[in-house]
This record gives C-alpha cells, sequence and structure tokens, in this order.
C-alpha cells in the first residue's frame, strides 16, 4: 500500500478534491463527527500537497500563465480549498476568530496568485483584495451608483451561469481525474481548469465577504460583559456588617401623609396614655360617683313626672270622645 509521501501528487490532489466535493453534497450535518473528520483529514492532505508544490517550485510570480503546463494548472486552486474547509471546521466561538484568519489568508494566497497569473478579471480581483466584492465598490444612495451595483451583480450571475454550463460540458469530454485527463487534448484539459478556476474566484469572493461579516459579529459577542464572570461590586471595608434599615423616598413622604409608616409609630401604650389623663382629670367618667349620689332623687322624679303626664293623657283622650275635631273652630266657617 503507498503512503502519502509515495504517492503522486497529481493522485494526492484529487483525492482531496473527491472528498470536498462529497462533504459539499453530502446530506449529514457540517458539525457531525464523520464529517468533521473528513474535513480535517483533507486538510492534513493538502497540507501535504502545498508542500509538494513548493518544494517543485511549480509557481513564480514572474511567470504567466501561459508558462504554466495544463496539468500544473490544477495546483492554483490549492489554497481555495484549504480556505473552504477552513470554514466549516466546527471549533468554539473563542477559537473561531483563528479560523477565519486562517481561511482568510489562503483566499488572499489564492486570489493573488490568480492576480499574478491574469487569471480572470483582474479589476474584479482587485475590488475583493482591497477589501470587498468589486460589485459592492459604488457606494452611495444616488441613482447612478444604484444601478452600476445593479448592473455589476447581473454580470457576475450570467457569468456564473456560463461558467456552470461550460464546465457541465467539459466535464462529460475530460472525465473526474488525472487519468482521463491525459486522453484528452491539451486545450480542452486548459480550457477546463481556467473555467474551474474563474468559478473558485467568484467562490473566494463571496467567502471574504462571508469572513468579515463574521468578524464583526464576533467583535460584537466579544464586547458583551462575560456572563460566566460578571463583574464584582465594589467591597467597602468600613460598611458597617449591622444590617440597617432603608426607606424609599415615596415611601417615606406617602407615610407622612397617610400616617402608614415610620412617623406614626405610637410612643406610649393605652395604660400609660389612660394614666397621664387621668392624673390630669381631663377624663370624661371622672366625677361620675358624685353623680351617682342623686340617682335615686331622679328617679323618684322621673316616676311622678310620668304618672302626672299619664293623668293628662287619659283627659286628653276623654275630652276627644266628646268633641269632634274641628269644633270651636268659628274662623273656618263656610
Amino acid at each position: 500500500m503507498e503512503t502519502m509521501e509515495q504517492k503522486p501528487l497529481s493522485k494526492l490532489f484529487f483525492e482531496a478534491l473527491t472528498v470536498h466535493s462529497k462533504v459539499e453534497q453530502s446530506t449529514e450535518p457540517t458539525m457531525s463527527d464523520s464529517v468533521q473528520t473528513q474535513i480535517k483529514s483533507t486538510l492534513k492532505l493538502l497540507e501535504i500537497v502545498t508542500q509538494r508544490i513548493d518544494q517543485l517550485k511549480l509557481f513564480s510570480t514572474n511567470e504567466d500563465s501561459s508558462e504554466i503546463t495544463s496539468s500544473n494548472l490544477k495546483y492554483l486552486l490549492t489554497p481555495a480549498i484549504c480556505a473552504d474547509l477552513t470554514l466549516l471546521i466546527h471549533t468554539e466561538r473563542k477559537h473561531r476568530r483563528e479560523m477565519l484568519q486562517s481561511a482568510e489568508g489562503f483566499l488572499i494566497q489564492f486570489l493573488e496568485r490568480c492576480k499574478d497569473y491574469d487569471i480572470g478579471a483582474n479589476n474584479y480581483i482587485e475590488g475583493v483584495l482591497e477589501g470587498g466584492d468589486h460589485a459592492k465598490i459604488t457606494t452611495g444612495r444616488d441613482l447612478t451608483a444604484l444601478n452600476a451595483k445593479r448592473e455589476a451583480k447581473i454580470a457576475k450571475f450570467k457569468r456564473e451561469k456560463e461558467l456552470q454550463e461550460r464546465l457541465a460540458h467539459l466535464k462529460t469530454i475530460i472525465g473526474s481525474d488525472d487519468e482521463d485527463m491525459e486522453s484528452t487534448d491539451d486545450e480542452t484539459v486548459r480550457s477546463y481548469w481556467f473555467s474551474v478556476i474563474e468559478k473558485w474566484i467568484y467562490k473566494s469572493a463571496e467567502s471574504m465577504e462571508s469572513i468579515a461579516q463574521e468578524k464583526e459579529i464576533l467583535q460584537f459577542w466579544n464586547s458583551l460583559p462575560d456572563k460566566a464572570n460578571p463583574p464584582q461590586p465594589p467591597q467597602n471595608q468600613n460598611k458597617s456588617s449591622e444590617p440597617k434599615n432603608f426607606i424609599l423616598t415615596r415611601d417615606k413622604a406617602q407615610s407622612s401623609v397617610f400616617g402608614a409608616g415610620y412617623p406614626s409609630l405610637p410612643s406610649m401604650t393605652v395604660e400609660e396614655w389612660y394614666d397621664s389623663h387621668a392624673a390630669a382629670g381631663s377624663l370624661p367618667d371622672q366625677g361620675v360617683q358624685g353623680a351617682n349620689g342623686g340617682a335615686g332623687h331622679e328617679e323618684k322624679s322621673e316616676d311622678e313626672d310620668d304618672e302626672e303626664a299619664l293623668m293628662k293623657q287619659r283627659a286628653f283622650d276623654d275630652f276627644k270622645d266628646t268633641h269632634r275635631r274641628g269644633d270651636g273652630n268659628r274662623m273656618n266657617r263656610g
């Protein structure tokens, strides 16, 4: 069985490219253990591919794209594939920024190399490297800027659709691995890889934009206070250990008006109040004993009065029996 060091460079690259395609088309969640294992193993494989490319010195900034052989064009995609897989690694939030910076480094390396070899639209690549999608360079609320932005998006969409159709057609001709491509004419293979690289340029631009947005989100989250370790209030060493009562200002004002708070606490008991008023002689029942001395005389007078009133009432009743109402009233005669 061949080891990684014994396998040809093209075979290692196509193995990584095949796993990347499987991960993209997989219906499993990206966070699943099986998918994460595939991603990490493929990144290790691409690391070996990168080391081989550097050892062989396949690319140089002094060369033109015409000087690259058709069989070596595919290796230009290595950093772009590394970036795409790095973004799929599941990690904790505190380590996410490191992953984003690593992926961003791979994308910049890929785009700069494409720019050096004049592959794809240089203006578009420069716009992405300067800090955003070229379609977003024309910002503003005026109608001209909005129309330019819209036209750039439409042109990008049309170009991506053309590339997709072209690649689907070329794929049926050249096959899926390096052995199939050896039997295909050089011009077709070259056209295929140039189309694949251009497709990855647009994909890398979208990834750069996503990384910038995710960095802003991470910065916002990091600015929030840590709920696990909330800030402690300052401790006052001179503070008394005994608890003290406190009164809200509104409750204090309300108590002073309605008499329901601290100002209305009783200052003496009922017995103390009674004793103090008794000593001052201000109670209403003082002198009751003297008044009770003449109670018998008053009761006797009341009995006599009642008998006299009874006799008068009886005499008046006898008078009414013999006299009609109105008799003797000479003033009301008709």
